[in-house]
């Protein structure tokens, strides 16, 4: 998708006018702030600055002995370890008990959730095997979550942790759902304005398929999953690309030219009603653009070099990828371009296990080779495969996770920093070796100042009786994963009636299609669907 003389395509390089139509839900321009044009004395009421929401996912879990803390000292405790004995992990023990209860297991029996200080458990230096120094700086705007479990049985699967668990499961009664990305990508409550690039933006490093399902801001609409940008060049463009005038005024040009297209079919008498219904969301989305492509986008606000595009699978070349969807990605906030973005880590580096110790790339699932990271997981127990997947965890702690904490720090906005206002929720498609209990979950930022940061939090009933254990990690009940998408969905100022549907509480399915209270621990308090986390939301 280059354009003439090596540059950037043209709006009117792009494949036909379908494309521009899917694209262009996700693509609505809006005036923006203007603090020069207020009246003298406005700046003593300057509206809060937005928030954001960026995801991060990688695959195949965590393994619990290295993502987890293990200190012990100054009144901690530690789980004493040995290989393979259920409950005694060797992971630090959360000493004090969250107040609110999180509900009622079938004997009646209340459990709770417990809570430590992550500046407390990172006194050896770090705050675990894979979370290490780099995130030091931020532990105070961190919320490690244990013990949040898929209520279905999902395997691998692409939405599960933004709240779409249809997509893997295939069974009776597991419904589909748009992700939460996508929820607050179409709220007014993120977007009291369309915004000046696109709704979300969704990058991956690898494959086109993303952790989001959309809904395109229908509410009852069809779910149908998003595209990601794997190729720097095509992201930068759709963030970028049209902040010029020409290339606004080319793109109006455009717009004018397929809603009239519209226009002429919608008077159509062979329409059916379900048409008819696609056809009017569609001239209502691209009515918005319109309107939205007479705004100047802010001119005040520098965007990155324009990027390479991808090269082979080896560690130069993802490392440069990386980076340079980072960067757009940092560039796109920064501006104001857009407030959701998915980031999938399909693809990843192991630095040093080389067998001269250089750095390797691996796929999450490359054909069972030997940079197949699928694979390398599920060899738990051999040394060579537990130091490569040890390798590309630490990797992705570093260079994705804490690289983007660095940059929302160093972005001023307001009287704060662009991580200040954000919430960044790095997550997985699973709990070890293909169970969905307690899978991982680590959040940066304070979304406005929404949620209480800084804390280690256990949602895992330690009294529940042990249903195995797998690669070292215990199967406990937990809460369901769904309460996490409520909390987050109410931080970002989401009310119940903004994302329940059909009379159902809180946020997903939560049919445990696939699990039998015989084989799997299922005994959650239906009650609390609809909750908030304990110890999450500032008050």
């Amino acid at each position: 998708m280059r354009g003439p003389a090596g540059g950037l395509p043209s709006t009117c390089d792009l494949p036909g006018r379908r494309r521009f139509l899917r694209n262009a839900s996700g693509a609505l321009l809006a005036l923006p702030v203007l603090p020069s044009l207020w009246p003298r004395g406005a700046a003593a009421a300057l509206p809060q600055p937005p928030q954001r929401f960026f995801a991060i996912k990688s695959y195949s879990s965590q393994r619990v002995v290295d993502w987890y803390p293990r200190f012990r000292g100054h009144g901690y405790e530690q789980r004493p370890f040995t290989p393979g004995n259920g409950k005694a992990d060797g992971t630090t023990i959360c000493p004090k008990r969250i107040g609110e209860s999180l509900g009622k297991r079938q004997d009646g029996r209340h459990t709770f959730g417990h809570s430590a200080r992550l500046m407390d458990l990172a006194r050896p230096g770090q705050l675990s095997t894979l979370l290490g120094p780099r995130l030091n700086r931020h532990l105070n705007e961190l919320v490690l979550i244990r013990g949040l479990d898929f209520m279905p049985d999902t395997s691998h699967n692409d939405g599960g942790m933004l709240g779409n668990y249809a997509g893997a499961t295939g069974r009776p009664g597991v419904e589909a759902w748009p992700t939460i990305d996508q929820v607050l990508a179409f709220s007014p409550k993120l977007y009291p304005t369309a915004p000046a690039g696109p709704r979300s933006l969704h990058l991956s490093l690898g494959q086109t398929n993303t952790c989001s399902f959309t809904h395109n801001g229908a509410r009852d609409g069809s779910v149908v999953q998003v595209q990601a940008h794997t190729d720097p060049r095509t992201a930068f463009y759709e963030v970028f690309g049209q902040v010029d005038p020409a290339a606004r005024r080319r793109r109006q040009t455009l717009v004018d030219q397929v809603i009239e297209d519209l226009r002429r079919t919608r008077q159509s008498t062979r329409l059916s009603h379900a048409d008819r219904q696609t056809l009017e969301h569609h001239v209502a989305v691209l009515h918005e653009l319109e309107a939205s492509l007479h705004a100047a986008p802010r001119a005040d606000c520098a965007h990155p070099a324009s990027p390479e595009g991808p090269g082979p699978l080896d560690a130069a070349s993802l490392g440069r990828t990386c980076q340079a969807m980072i960067e757009i990605a940092l560039g796109a906030l920064r501006c104001d371009l857009t407030r959701v973005i998915t980031f999938d880590v399909w693809q990843a580096i192991g630095r040093g296990v080389g067998p001269n110790g250089e750095d390797l790339a691996y796929a999450h699932n490359s054909a069972k080779g030997p940079r197949d990271w699928h694979e390398r997981v599920h060899e738990f127990g051999r040394p060579e495969a537990d130091r490569q997947v040890i390798a590309i965890n630490q990797w992705i702690a570093d260079e994705v996770f804490a690289r983007i904490l660095d940059g929302l720090e160093g972005s001023r906005e307001g009287g704060g920093t662009l991580l200040d206002q954000s919430l960044v929720f790095w997550g997985n498609e699973l709990g070890m070796n293909h169970h969905n209990y307690s899978v991982p979950a680590l959040l940066a930022g304070r979304a406005g100042g929404r949620l209480r940061m800084g804390h280690y939090l256990d949602f895992i009933d330690w009294e529940a009786p042990l249903r195995g254990t797998v690669e070292n990690a215990p199967i406990i009940e937990g809460v369901p994963h769904n309460r996490l998408l409520v909390t987050l969905l109410q931080a970002f100022g989401a009310s119940p009636a903004d994302y329940e549907r059909r009379g159902q509480p809180g946020y997903g399915s939560y049919a445990t299609a696939g699990k039998s209270a015989r084989d799997y621990p299922i005994d959650y308090d239906a009650t609390r669907y609809g909750d908030v986390l304990p110890g999450l939301i500032s008050s």
